[in-house]
């Protein structure tokens, strides 16, 4: 079973993400904040993280800092999801290949967590 780490701030969104992995089988685990998700990195890793880009607690460049600051962090597949206008910036920073605009549609992120999965 495939473990994913969903950071997502937003309540509603962060209950949908979760629903739409679950039937896909996936084992979740999640954050609201971005020092939430460092300290569950800590404790287990995921195969893929799915985030947004705007922490309740940290700027995005900081905890980019943290995570590449780990080899371990930073090798783990990430998902970018926003509605910010600079998301292709962020995937190049994050260095992902999957970005999906806000709202998101469950057959987007389905698609986009299969993808990833299927090539670890």
């Amino acid at each position: 079973m495939s473990k994913v780490l969903i950071i997502e701030d937003s309540k509603d969104l962060l209950t949908l993400y979760v629903r739409y992995l679950k039937e896909m089988g996936c084992q979740i685990t999640t954050a609201t904040s971005a020092r939430q998700a460092l300290q569950s990195l800590t404790e287990d890793t995921p195969d893929l993280i799915v985030m947004d880009l705007t922490f309740p607690d940290m700027p995005t460049m900081d905890f980019y800092m943290e995570l590449s600051a780990n080899p371990h962090f930073d090798s783990i597949k990430k998902i970018l999801v926003s509605g910010r206008d600079d998301l292709q910036t962020w995937m190049d920073v994050f260095n992902t290949a999957q970005g999906l605009r806000k709202p998101v549609q469950k057959n987007d992120i389905v698609k986009a967590v299969s993808a990833e999965l299927n090539q670890h």
